[in-house]
């Protein structure tokens, strides 16, 4: 099991992938913004269009990678991944 963790600071843009070792492979995402933010993620090597809303999903990547993008406005976010 691998854990990543990003603190995402006010006023900030960015994005990241992440490449499983083996597929399928089930990732639990955390997105915890503290005011005013977006993430939104893809699966699959798709670009990033699907909304992360707050708290804990599970999504599954078949191939590739998942990509993740995020914007904060306001406050402070957490971003978090973890793979089984």
């Amino acid at each position: 099991m691998s854990t990543s963790t990003l603190i995402l600071d006010p006023q900030t843009n960015g994005s990241a992938q992440v490449t499983p070792s083996r597929f399928p492979a089930e990732i639990t995402l955390v997105f915890e913004p503290q005011e005013l933010a977006e993430a939104y993620y893809g699966l699959d090597g798709q670009r990033p269009s699907i909304p992360l809303r707050p708290g804990v999903s599970k999504v599954v990547v078949n191939v590739n990678s998942l990509q993740l993008q995020y914007r904060v406005v306001s406050g402070q976010a957490k971003l978090e991944w973890e793979m089984q």
